[in-house]
């Protein structure tokens, strides 16, 4: 079983909303962001701080490449989207970054 990421929580309260074509109260937005941030600083403070990836190179001991796609601005092999984050140092991975890799035209 795999533990959900902080993210999840934000794209499961996009989801509800697009279901029930209305926006949630404020306060559960808020309250949802106030439980995203204390996880993160958790898993930041437990030494799996969230990764930033985007437009860096790509490298497979820290990145799953879900999909290429032709970026006439990007070298090839450059991070473009992070479809899901990555969590950890070098030393201490805890989870991949699933990304979307530039590929040459």
């Amino acid at each position: 079983m795999s533990l959900p990421s902080p993210q999840s929580t934000s794209s499961r309260l996009a989801s509800a909303t697009r279901i029930v074509s209305s926006p949630p109260p404020a306060s559960i937005v808020s309250g949802l962001e106030a439980v995203r941030q204390q996880a993160l600083a958790v898993l930041a403070d437990l030494g799996y701080p969230l990764r930033a990836d985007l437009n860096q190179p790509f490298d497979p001991s820290r990145h799953e490449a879900v999909a290429t796609m032709p970026d006439a601005e990007a070298k090839p092999g450059t991070v473009l989207r992070v479809v899901r984050p990555g969590y950890g140092s070098d030393e201490r991975p805890l989870r991949p970054a699933a990304v979307i890799v530039a590929k040459g035209t």
